[in-house]
């Protein structure tokens, strides 16, 4: 029981997810994002070898249809049941097994997908697929989180509360530009709004102290250039 958005921008070399789910630690068990390569959500038991196929075949410029169609997949279903998969270049495949959970399902648009398995019904990934596609002016990240509100404002799961959640955002870089879990509590999405509303002032700070750890001043120092600038 979950539901997820996962989305590329081209023009920023950007690839990321939002997720929620009633398992604990979602961000940890069924996601995968590796920069400049590409983003999945796989819904199922442990498949490392799908998962390393999967990306190998992504690094080697194959699209993500051909890639779902060449990691054996099928082979392993009793491991999978759903997949959302998306390169850096904004180009999308799904797969799911014949039997899951209802009502799952799949909304692709430009640059995401938004789906999930065990859901109210299909108007929570149309909604997030709607707040994404309508956030074209806000931080790639942000419209990731907003997606995800919108999935559990239309019903979200079936019955059921979220008790974990993540949104991680990958760029060119070697590191990730934005990690952040909930791994148990039962407002999962609440508490990751909360985490990532106080931690967006912060991320111009620990961006500066990646790259230049020598010139970063202390955070405080550094929290009140801001804040004089700001005001």
């Amino acid at each position: 029981m979950t539901y997820s958005i996962v989305a590329a921008c081209p023009a920023t070399g950007r690839v990321g997810i939002a997720i929620a789910s009633r398992s604990i630690a979602v961000g940890f068990t069924q996601i995968h994002v590796v920069g400049k390569v590409g983003a999945l959500v796989r819904l199922g038991k442990r498949d490392d070898l799908t998962t390393r196929t999967l990306f190998k075949l992504l690094e080697q410029g194959v699209p993500p249809s051909a890639a779902v169609a060449l990691s054996g997949i099928e082979e392993r279903a009793h491991l999978t049941r759903h997949v959302a998969l998306i390169d850096a270049a904004a180009r999308t495949a799904t797969w799911e097994a014949p039997a899951t959970s209802p009502w799952s399902g799949f909304v692709t648009g430009d640059g995401f997908i938004a789906s999930g398995e065990g859901l109210a019904g299909e108007g929570v990934i149309k909604a997030m697929a709607d707040a994404f596609a309508a956030g074209g002016g806000a931080d790639f990240d942000a419209r990731l989180l907003e997606a995800l509100e919108a999935g559990a404002a239309a019903g979200g799961l079936a019955g059921l509360a979220e008790r974990s959640a993540a949104l991680v955002v990958h760029g060119t870089g070697v590191h990730s530009e934005l990690d952040l879990r909930v791994d148990l509590h039962e407002g999962a999405i609440a508490e990751l709004r909360a985490v990532f509303d106080f931690y967006k002032p912060y991320e111009a700070f620990y961006r500066l102290r990646s790259e230049n750890p020598r010139q970063t001043p202390p955070q405080e120092a550094f929290m009140a250039t801001l804040a004089a600038t700001a005001d």
